[in-house]
């Protein structure tokens, strides 16, 4: 009605008639389908700003002319407002982000317990059209009930991410006692997904078990930094020690050479052990009350 979208909007024109409250069912404006897609984009307005998670139903939401123009008309006369219809953000690439999709939870059964496993198929699942991903989303639903033995209702399709194919998170609401044999099977998804058991696999592909290593490549990283940063820090304390030990034997050398010279009684240089040398010897005798001095022959020896 078009007379109850404009009340959304208080301030739009050509109001047929008021109304003093207004109760709208908003899951009536849901389209049938609950499915969505997930990824991380940004603002369609500017500033264009990043960070935004968005959730978009993969069945549109459809509007009457009517109401879209009651919309643009109204968003139009905001102050200080973009005009609506203008393309603020055109379409961007994936530019290595994921687009994953999304389905709502279904009631479980009574007293059921959670068992979780992935499975990945070569089938390429973001190229295809809307419908045959819904196909998918039913036949792989179909046969986990299948081959599990268990109602439909019990099987979630938590998410779906694209990895060499396509990758499913699977919830199986198990009834209490069959944990073990649920686990056990989905621990070997090329049982249920196979040829033989009536899967598709000429379209879909067989199912395999996926088994997320990502935390094993983050220990790997781990790892690999803690070796590069060890061998930098050996890198640079070799070349410290080896100068400080050349500086430290400089200093000792130049102290050595520095050191002061021993002087005798006379004020003479002691000459180092071991060295050769030759002393004059001096002979005193007295005669008549004068003194005589003979000097003697140069010796020459080895000072002890």
């Amino acid at each position: 009605d078009i007379r109850q979208f404009e009340q959304i909007f208080p301030g739009t024109t050509n109001v047929q008639q008021r109304f003093p409250s207004l109760t709208m069912d908003i899951e009536k404006m849901f389209p049938a389908s609950r499915d969505y897609y997930h990824y991380k984009g940004s603002l369609t307005t500017p500033p264009c700003s990043e960070g935004v998670l968005w959730h978009v139903f993969r069945q549109p939401i459809t509007m009457s002319r009517a109401q879209l123009n009651t919309l643009v008309t109204f968003m139009r006369e905001l102050e200080n407002a973009s005009e609506l219809g203008n393309t603020n953000r055109p379409v961007l690439g994936l530019n290595g982000r994921t687009v994953t999709v999304g389905y709502p939870m279904a009631s479980p059964p009574a007293e059921a317990v959670p068992v979780a496993a992935s499975v990945i198929f070569s089938y390429e699942y973001f190229s295809q059209s809307f419908q045959s991903q819904q196909q998918f989303h039913r036949d792989l639903v179909n046969q986990l009930a299948s081959g599990l033995k268990v109602p439909a209702e019990a099987i979630i399709i938590t998410d779906l991410v694209g990895f060499n194919g396509i990758v499913a998170s699977i919830d199986v609401k198990a009834q209490a006692g069959r944990e073990a044999e649920i686990e056990a099977a989905l621990a070997t998804p090329e049982t249920i997904f196979s040829e033989e058991q009536l899967w598709n696999t000429a379209v879909y592909g067989e199912g395999r078990q996926y088994v997320d290593t990502s935390n094993e490549d983050d220990e790997d990283d781990l790892k690999e930094r803690n070796r590069d940063a060890i061998i930098a820090i050996v890198c640079l304390l070799v070349p410290l020690f080896v100068f400080i030990n050349i500086f430290v034997w400089c200093c000792l050398f130049k102290r050595r050479d520095e050191a002061p010279k021993k002087l005798d009684a006379d004020g003479a240089s002691i000459p180092a052990l071991g060295h050769s040398t030759k002393i004059g010897l001096t002979k005193k005798t007295g005669t008549s009350g004068n003194t005589e001095e003979k000097k003697g022959d140069l010796a020459s020896f080895d000072a002890a």
